[in-house]
């Protein structure tokens, strides 16, 4: 029987214009570097520039198809995931207690506004996969699926810090890193976020899927599984 999704994705692979593949070099390079000592902090010092030009990018790249509405309800996921950061930094109670390092650049009340970007980045891009409210735990669910990628590597090279005391020696500490209510919160604030892009206007959806976005953030996540990947083999050695 035909594989109808395979060949899908092998259509929309040939369809990727040719400068995309910059992405996956970019992030390749940044994960090996970041796996040893004698290359990471170079690397690790392009974290900012690169993840404010490939957040850029994606909003720059889905313009023709965002009308002002999906302009406004991109913002309004930037605000809830900004003002959530800033209160779990002031509070200590919505991920659990944690503080951002400098990485991520200029701080404003102890968060870099750049994580409000990516949080739009990954929200989007999960929603761009179920494009549907009816799907919205689902791809909220998958947005916790990459905060547990993400975590381990950005944790070990500095671009947040936990104070909660972690729990070593069991085989699922080198994944979860962060607090359990971390993921929890990802998930509902992810579910919020994605109710908000699937909205309708007259029977459309207020933001359409962005393939740019499901890239990127493929590519981003290819970054931080191999620096994930780099921690496994180095708990087992």
């Amino acid at each position: 029987m035909e594989n109808k999704t395979g060949l899908r994705v092998l259509e929309w692979g040939k369809s990727i214009p040719v400068f995309w593949w910059i992405w996956p070099l970019v992030f390749v390079a940044g994960g090996l570097g970041g796996l040893f000592q004698t290359t990471r902090d170079f690397f690790v010092g392009f974290t900012f520039p690169v993840l404010l030009t490939g957040a850029l990018w994606v909003l720059w790249s889905s313009r023709k198809q965002a009308s002002p509405r999906a302009w406004a309800a991109l913002v309004i996921c930037y605000m809830i995931g900004f003002t959530s950061e800033w209160l779990g930094v002031a509070t200590g109670q919505i991920f659990g207690p944690y503080r951002y390092g400098n990485l991520l650049g200029p701080k404003l009340m102890g968060v870099p506004p750049l994580i409000g970007l990516n949080w739009v980045i990954l929200v989007w891009a999960a929603y761009s996969v179920w494009p549907s409210t009816a799907h919205a735990w689902l791809a909220a669910l998958g947005v916790v699926f990459m905060d547990m990628i993400l975590e381990p590597g950005a944790t070990a090279l500095g671009f947040w810090n936990w104070q909660h005391r972690p729990v070593l020696g069991q085989p699922w500490s080198t994944l979860l890193v962060a607090p359990l209510r971390n993921y929890a919160a990802w998930g509902i604030l992810a579910w919020v976020m994605i109710r908000v892009l699937g909205r309708k206007s007259s029977g459309v959806p207020v933001v359409m899927p962005s393939r740019t976005a499901i890239f990127y953030t493929t590519c981003m996540l290819l970054y931080f599984g191999i620096l994930l990947l780099g921690k496994f083999i180095g708990a087992f050695l």
